[in-house]
């Protein structure tokens, strides 16, 4: 059977910063880096 992971970014400067943002990649906060790590692990 086919699983499908949906998984979002991770969060970044610019989401703390409330900013809108998807022209360009803004770097991810130690938060983001920590979401990425544990959705990796799943």
């Amino acid at each position: 059977m086919t699983h499908i992971t949906l998984i979002r970014h991770g969060e970044t400067n610019a989401n703390v910063a409330e900013l809108l943002q998807g022209r360009n990649d803004a770097p991810l906060t130690p938060r983001g880096e920590a979401q990425l790590a544990k959705a990796a692990v799943r």
